[in-house]
């Protein structure tokens, strides 16, 4: 089976920073991407579904994404995002994907301890369609067990609602154990 092929041009957006002169101090709160592509795929499928057309086709893809620092400081951090992708095929527009994407990172420092949250929601459309909800928590804490080694645990919850074939819903649980030396 031939691999999809995925051939991609900047589209200009790369980092958006409104207002800045030139030598200015303060960094941009704002980051803003964006990219238009071409895929060939010789058998376009939708595995969350386990749909496969058995066909080949073209599809135009365009993602962009958007990053905003509400608070950025030593104390506490705070960020929200944007992503956008969509996925639009030539002649197979039942497998067409448009996914909305928003989330909020927040992180502090404990005493030696480094804390984080992730929230993130996506809304996805399959063929112009209601597909597939997806939350995503994950909080986690991370410390220095010494000048050269860095511990992190995590805990990772997943729902995901299927708008359409509610026997694939899930809620997943996961915990993880990082070491980095």
């Amino acid at each position: 089976m031939i691999a999809r092929m995925l051939i991609f041009f900047a589209v200009g957006l790369a980092v958006y920073r409104p207002g800045l002169a030139v030598g200015a101090e303060k960094e941009n709160p704002w980051k803003v991407s964006g990219s238009v592509g071409v895929q060939f795929d010789d058998n376009v499928n939708t595995s969350q579904v386990d749909d496969t057309s058995g066909q080949g086709d073209k599809a135009t893809i365009i993602e962009g994404s958007g990053l905003y620092k509400i608070f950025d400081s030593k104390a506490f951090g705070l960020e929200a995002g944007y992503d956008y992708y969509q996925s639009l095929f030539e002649d197979l527009d039942g497998f067409d994907l448009q996914s909305h994407s928003v989330s909020l990172f927040a992180s502090t420092e404990l005493a030696s301890l480094d804390l984080s949250a992730f929230y993130g929601y996506s809304r996805t459309l399959l063929g112009r369609n209601d597909f597939l909800s997806f939350n995503n928590f994950q909080p986690m804490v991370g410390f220095s067990a010494t000048d050269s080694w860095y511990v992190s645990a995590s805990y990772n919850y997943q729902n995901k609602n299927f708008r359409t074939v509610q026997e694939r819903d899930a809620n997943v649980h996961a915990g993880a154990v990082d070491n980095f030396f």
